[in-house]
């Protein structure tokens, strides 16, 4: 067996793999939604133990570590986000209403404008 077989083998072997936790996790919301006359508990541990062992399938794909070592990332990556404070929040909300209601008055002192000029002048409607 060549270097080429063997490596097509494992990417199919992942694809596979990847295939299959997902196909585990549509079972699972499929069992959950099937089995509406058991109990919520019985349901819930249906849902879980898919989703837990979706989870386990895609850890060990390859797709599943790359969809893991961007979560990580991204979740670095939040951390370092500097989130505005409260006040400046509440600053940047009323600047928004603000603003809404100045454009809303605009629009509405225009609309006004053009049908004045539309119905009086142009089609002489009084």
């Amino acid at each position: 067996m060549s270097n080429r077989n063997i490596e097509n083998l494992v990417k199919n072997n992942c694809k596979i793999t990847f295939f299959l936790a997902i196909l585990v996790a549509m079972i699972g919301i499929f069992c959950f939604s099937i089995f509406h006359d058991k109990s919520i508990i019985v349901r819930l541990i249906i849902i879980f133990s898919s989703i837990c062992s979706s989870v386990i399938f895609l850890y060990f794909s390859e797709p599943g570590k790359h969809i893991i070592g961007f979560s990580k990332d991204s979740f670095n990556e939040l951390k370092r986000v500097t989130w505005a404070t409260r006040r400046e929040t509440i600053q940047m909300t009323g600047i928004v209403f603000v603003f809404v209601i100045v454009m809303g008055v605009f629009m509405g002192l225009l609309d006004k404008v053009i049908e004045f000029t539309l119905y009086h002048f142009l089609l002489g409607w009084k």
